[in-house]
């Protein structure tokens, strides 16, 4: 029988009542919100008298307060950990979700971990098998668990890297809008089993960040693995069209755009696109706009009349977006 590791209980509760009602100049109190403070107290005392819920409650509110509270972020985590232990027996699935919550707090805390894995063989299965840490990631997130599924998936490539388990993880990162973690997801899914797919994720991501270029280069790889593919011409028009509305709307963003709409086939948009490439160029002159526009009216008729035909390729001028 496994038995949970209780000494995160007592010592860092201990620890935690140090650390909290302090009155010294502590330098781990430099910069903390009074309030914060304040909150952490309260949690610590609920911690004492095994209120584990109410102390959850204040050291979330404390963090809110200031994120960077290293010490309100330890507390919280064994809040978590200590619930966990407390709802083991009479519910484990619940019990599961606490020491989820546990190790995305602290991921380097090995009492966490052991019972997280111990919890899991208690449900009756194996917490070292890849498949099994897998499942349960894919259970969490179709449940709406995301903490849940970030965990999982991440102790599953642990032992086993997967490039559609990293590229799960980065999508529930994005979920929560924690862009850097999902850039880092999708890289490392790429440099196992790069597709279209994870590389249009990837510009999504890096473009949510703010990361243009970067986006526009992964697009770019997706548009030569599958130049066709409705999904990645999709993300790439809405890309180009994410940059000119915030102010990127120079003529070769423009003939970039028009050249997307027109892989698209909504020749009606790209003309459009063309004509703003060159009312936006020095002189209204533009030669690769005015040839693209000059063109477009045959490849629009040879698209009417066999619409399985080949299409002409992108002239994409440059994966930057230019200012």
């Amino acid at each position: 029988m496994k038995v949970f590791n209780r000494s995160l209980l007592k010592s860092t509760i201990a620890s935690a009542i140090l650390l909290a009602l302090s009155l010294s100049c502590n330098t781990a109190w430099g910069g903390v919100r009074e309030e914060a403070k304040e909150l952490n107290n309260k949690a610590v005392l609920a911690l004492v008298n095994k209120d584990y819920d109410l102390a959850i409650k204040y050291l979330e509110e404390a963090l809110t307060l200031d994120p960077s509270y290293r010490i309100a972020r330890i507390n919280l985590a064994t809040a978590y950990n200590n619930s966990g232990l407390a709802k083991k027996d009479k519910d484990p699935a619940q019990a599961l979700k606490y020491f989820h919550n546990a190790c995305l707090i602290d991921p380097e805390n090995v009492t966490s971990k052991t019972n997280l894995a111990n919890i899991i063989e208690k449900m009756g299965k194996n917490p070292r098998d890849f498949g099994t840490r897998v499942a349960l990631g894919d259970s969490a997130r179709r449940s709406g668990d995301f903490t849940g599924a970030i965990v999982e998936y991440a102790e599953a490539v642990k032992g086993k890297p997967d490039a559609a388990v990293f590229e799960k993880l980065g999508d529930v990162r994005r979920i929560r809008d924690e862009n850097d973690a999902a850039i880092a997801a999708y890289q490392s899914a790429a440099g196992i089993a790069d597709s279209a797919t994870i590389e249009v994720k990837l510009g999504q991501a890096l473009q949510a960040k703010g990361d243009q270029a970067n986006a526009f280069a992964a697009y770019g790889r997706a548009t030569k693995m599958k130049p066709t593919d409705p999904d990645v011409l999709d993300s790439l028009g809405a890309g180009w069209e994410a940059v000119i509305k915030t102010g990127h709307s120079s003529p070769e963003n423009y003939i970039n755009y028009g050249q997307v709409l027109q892989y698209m086939s909504r020749y009606n948009d790209a003309r459009a696109a063309y004509k703003q490439a060159i009312d936006l160029s020095p002189g209204k002159q533009n030669e690769v706009a005015e040839k693209l526009l000059q063109l477009l009216p045959s490849e629009e008729d040879e698209a009417q009349r066999n619409h399985q035909g080949d299409q002409s390729g992108m002239i994409m001028i440059d994966h930057k977006a230019k200012k």
